[in-house]
């Protein structure tokens, strides 16, 4: 059985990957995620693969004890390996949710740079007032545990001296990325194979200071438009405050709530380990998007109004 899973259009030169390694991630991708990505890949004629098995076969072994999600940087150059030609790769975290109708992340690409989402510029709301709305209702609603102040307010530049870097002006979340495979994969296995299984971060050994730091140190990086991974924690602070209450409860408020978020996005990502980010998994969110209703209001968005006077309209 192959370490990679090919789903959709294998005679496609865009692609989107993510990792579902271990049984009950790929249950939950399989049966919350897929259905949504399946439906954008085929709206846009992309491919797309999963990866369910590791893919560090030929690195050293020194290296391979990471987390799996170390094994992002292994993606495109695994995948473009497989279909034996030059590709661009669209790598995302297996808990982002796509509209299914959202716009081809890939028309927006400039496949001679790495795309990448900042996680602080170009953002439709205040990123401080959303963090700290975050750890008040963390702190008040979910456990008294969680601090008030914590890493989660850490400048910029502190954030990347914590982990003994240079600093740059800008982070993003490494839930994904674009990348075209000829220029870019061989660089980004060498950032696998740079960390061994002893290296440390803020985020638990994950990769994320890594990502930000060796991505924008090797490679041309193109600041994708927010739209294409809107994060669900600041989405939920900024606008919906009263789910806090519900913790990890899905009611039909929080499915409202996530279905009228996604439809101003084409990429809703739902990281992290707290309550809020367990939302996404409900099929009742699966149906309402695949549903005829959405797909109208979608089409509907794509038609540019002429704005010609009708009169007066009142309800009946």
């Amino acid at each position: 059985m192959s370490s990679i899973d090919l789903r959709l259009n294998s005679s496609s030169d865009n692609w989107l990957i993510t990792l579902a390694i271990g049984s009950e991630y790929l249950r939950r991708f399989d049966t919350f995620i897929y259905p949504l990505v399946k439906q954008y890949c085929i709206f846009h004629h992309l491919g797309l693969a999963v990866i369910v098995d590791d893919i560090t076969a030929d690195c050293p072994t020194n290296c391979i004890g990471k987390k799996k999600t170390w094994q992002k940087f292994l993606a495109p150059h695994a995948l473009s390996s497989i279909l034996s030609k030059n590709i661009n790769v669209c790598y995302f975290d297996s808990d982002i949710l796509f509209n299914p109708y959202g716009k081809n992340i890939f028309n927006t690409y400039d496949f001679n740079s790495l795309g990448i989402v900042s996680q602080l510029n170009g953002l439709p709301g205040d990123d401080l007032l959303a963090r700290k709305i975050m750890s008040f209702h963390r702190h008040h609603d979910y456990s008294d545990s969680y601090p008030l102040d914590s890493a989660i307010f850490m400048s910029i530049k502190d954030y990347y001296t914590y982990h003994n870097y240079e600093p740059y002006d800008d982070v993003s979340c490494a839930g994904l990325f674009v990348c075209n495979s000829f220029l870019h994969s061989q660089g980004l296995r060498e950032i696998y194979i740079k960390y061994d299984d002893s290296i440390k971060s803020i985020t638990d050994s994950g990769d994320e200071p890594a990502f930000n730091f060796e991505i924008r140190n090797n490679f041309n990086c193109q600041i994708l438009p927010y739209e294409f991974q809107a994060i669900w924690n600041y989405e939920m602070a900024w606008n919906y405050r009263h789910l806090y209450l519900r913790k990890d409860t899905i009611d039909e408020s929080v499915i409202a709530s996530v279905v009228s978020c996604l439809s101003k996005y084409t990429a809703l990502h739902f990281a992290g380990s707290w309550y809020e980010s367990k939302l996404c998994y409900d099929l009742r969110i699966v149906d309402i998007l695949l549903g005829s209703d959405f797909k109208k209001f979608s089409d509907y968005l794509s038609v540019q109004p002429s704005g010609i006077p009708v009169g007066r309209i009142l309800p009946c």
